[in-house]
């Protein structure tokens, strides 16, 4: 996720001097200050989903909606599984609810995807933090971090079991596209295949600039001058055609037994 507003990202573009002032301002300012305060959660044994580590995973216009969700959905004897926790940010919230009734299975490498290099080489720091926030958040008896691929993963999870599979792993198209492909098996007929990051629909960007850049992680849109995700634009149409249910970038779709079918949300 990148927390650069688009309008300073504007000035960085135009202007090098800008680009190095504001990293240099993140640098001596701005990190030290989201560091001392995962520290300080930490050492009170709170959880942390602020910015440092890039903790924050969550869009709060999403989160309502993701919550209002999983509580339509929640039921005894419950299996949700996510792909992509990082400091589990979404993994407390799915948690929270299915808490006493089921089980969260978590699928994370902890090492960040290969199109966002500023998740990288943290996997030590990151998992820590994450087993940190589900313990503080009650939820060892609920959650279950399976640290591995998702690729690798999905010839080992057993199809038709789950009630619920969120994928927020790679934004890639590549590796998008193909966790689709894998993991709409592993839903139940009558359960929920959800994910993040649709911003803007197929039919309202710039698809040619899409597709050219559809394995990078987020864009400028060329024709609504909005941030996206292309990668998740793209496969999700190729996947569900332009017959998605979306609200505020978080989208869901259930499993019939004549196919795909958008919900309320």
């Amino acid at each position: 996720m990148n927390f650069i507003s688009p309008s300073i990202r504007e000035t960085m573009k135009k202007n090098e001097n800008a680009t190095k002032i504001y990293h240099l301002y993140k640098k001596i300012i701005v990190m030290p200050i989201y560091k001392l305060n995962l520290k300080l959660n930490m050492l009170l044994g709170k959880p942390y989903f602020g910015r440092a580590l890039y903790a924050n995973q969550c869009w709060k216009e999403r989160y309502p909606v993701m919550e209002k969700l999983i509580k339509e959905e929640i039921k005894d004897n419950f299996n949700l599984l996510e792909i992509g926790s990082w400091a589990g940010h979404s993994t407390v919230l799915w948690g929270s609810v299915v808490k006493g009734r089921g089980k969260v299975f978590c699928i994370d490498t902890w090492g960040g995807a290969g199109n966002t290099p500023q998740l990288r080489n943290k996997d030590k720091e990151i998992l820590d933090l994450f087993n940190h926030n589900i313990k503080t958040s009650g939820l060892n008896n609920t959650v279950i971090p399976i640290r591995g691929t998702s690729d690798a993963l999905a010839n080992v999870l057993q199809n038709n079991y789950f009630d619920f599979v969120y994928v927020d792993g790679d934004h890639s198209y590549s590796q998008f596209k193909k966790d689709l492909l894998n993991y709409t098996k592993k839903v139940k007929l009558g359960g929920i295949i959800a994910g993040d990051d649709l911003e803007l629909y197929p039919n309202e960007v710039d698809i040619d600039n899409a597709i050219k850049h559809c394995e990078e992680d987020f864009i400028l849109d060329t024709k609504t001058k909005k941030y996206f995700h292309p990668g998740i634009c793209t496969a999700t149409h190729e996947i569900f055609k332009d017959n998605i249910s979306m609200k505020n970038g978080f989208w869901a779709m259930r499993k019939t037994r004549t196919g795909w079918k958008k919900i309320k949300l």
